[in-house]
């Protein structure tokens, strides 16, 4: 009898305070909900701004890619070329 009549008499502010503290916390999430939302918007625009100056990034990737193929070939062609000066400079003589 004496714990409900103490929970009658100081329940009502024990959960007024759990309230408020719970309110608290809330706004504190909300307030940090907001400074997320504001660094995600500054990310979105970054890659808004990215794509719209250099592309995708799998478009700028494959570019390059197709870039270092090129590059490739063709130092495949130097290097047959080089080989079949050194296979005519080094040939031997006939004399």
């Amino acid at each position: 009898m004496k714990r409900q009549l103490a929970w009658i008499v100081g329940g009502a502010a024990r959960t007024q305070d759990a309230f408020d503290d719970q309110g608290s916390a809330i706004r504190d999430l909300q307030q940090q909900l907001a400074e997320l939302q504001s660094v995600v918007a500054r990310i979105d625009g970054e890659a808004a701004r990215f794509d719209a100056e250099g592309g995708a990034p799998g478009t700028r990737l494959g570019e390059l890619s197709e870039q270092i193929d090129q590059i490739t070939a063709k130092i495949d062609r130097i290097d047959g070329t080089v080989n079949d000066l050194v296979r005519v400079v080094a040939r031997p003589s006939s004399d």
